[in-house]
């Protein structure tokens, strides 16, 4: 019978209830997402990010490449702010919805706040904006992976718990990994747990990078979702959910999380919001539409240098003259 976790269990850092991994025990970590992917595919419970959604995220990224470098940055960061403006307001509808998350036959239940969403809402990529919209999916179709001590050692966090879930969009079916963090707040003492990061597991997954526009996926069967205790939610304060769709287990080009490091990332270098870096500081492969994107980006700020640089040059060369004629 599954039930709540205690407030014994909750702050108890070595009870049973929780799968303890170092932080820094990034084989373990990786060893039981790989081995919670497959499980998940081979069970068809996998998030599906219908076509609409896919549709409707690449408008806000166009392939602008036939047009004149210095017209394209204006377009693309008008774009790319109002993808983000959408995002926060259908994520801003999420916020305080209740999600019960299973961890070993226990329910922890757990909340989105303000901190969750600007820290997801860091390096937009057009997959990430796709998946964003399906976050209460993602939320109830979560299974737990394991539990972390704070990377900083904070002694008001318990501990960083880790679940995840498979999300098919377009043709890929990526990983998708949440953080939520068990802290006791200070002003009644009673548990909060807060979802802090969800992001895609790409960085080192089979079949490469981020995908530039977004095919098709209709022949994706859609099934009215079998909700696991661990995706419950509780209906009096979550937002309607939308279906979760079951995908045939012999689908290809299935993209399987091979790395597992922590949620806090390093800083990392962004131009007009959109990073070839995902939130957690990891590199991974850019599409043609990205790499056209950073190239065209780069090479603005480029000429302007250069052209500040050969005006600097000019002015030098003028003053010169000046002096020799001056001493002539």
């Amino acid at each position: 019978m599954v039930q709540k976790i205690t407030m014994a269990d909750f702050t108890d850092v070595n009870s049973p209830v929780w799968r303890n991994v170092d932080y820094d025990d990034t084989g373990t970590q990786t060893d039981i997402m790989r081995t919670t992917h497959q499980e998940m595919v081979n069970s068809g419970r996998i998030v599906q990010v219908p076509s609409e959604t896919t549709e409707q995220v690449g408008q806000s990224f166009p392939d602008l490449r036939s047009t004149k470098k210095a017209e394209r940055v204006p377009i693309l960061r008008q774009k790319m702010n109002e993808l983000k403006a959408s995002l926060r307001q259908f994520l801003g509808g999420l916020r305080g919805g209740s999600y019960e998350f299973e961890v070993n036959g226990n329910v922890l239940e757990a909340k989105l706040y303000d901190t969750g969403i600007r820290e997801v809402m860091d390096k937009v990529t057009q997959d990430k904006a796709s998946m964003l919209y399906h976050s209460d999916q993602v939320f109830q179709n979560a299974q737990y992976l394991y539990s972390t001590p704070d990377y900083d050692g904070d002694p008001n966090i318990y501990r960083w718990n880790y679940f995840y879930t498979p999300v098919r969009i377009g043709d890929q079916t990526v990983g998708v990994r949440i953080a939520v963090r068990n802290m006791v707040r200070q002003t009644d003492g009673s548990m909060d747990s807060q979802i802090y990061n969800w992001n895609i597991k790409r960085d080192a997954t089979l079949g490469g990078g981020e995908r530039g526009a977004m095919p098709d996926r209709s022949d994706a069967s859609s099934v009215t979702p079998q909700i696991e205790p661990s995706a419950r939610t509780s209906a009096s304060e979550t937002p309607t959910v939308q279906p979760v769709n079951a995908i045939d287990n012999s689908i290809s080009n299935t993209m399987i999380p091979q790395t597992g490091e922590g949620v806090k990332g390093e800083f990392t270098p962004k131009i007009d919001g959109v990073s070839p870096w995902d939130s957690t500081g990891t590199s991974h492969t850019l599409s043609r539409d990205g790499c056209a994107f950073f190239v065209c980006n780069l090479g603005v700020y480029l000429g302007f240098i250069c052209a500040e640089m050969h005006k600097s040059w000019r002015r030098s060369t003028k003053h010169k003259s000046r002096q020799t004629v001056a001493a002539q």
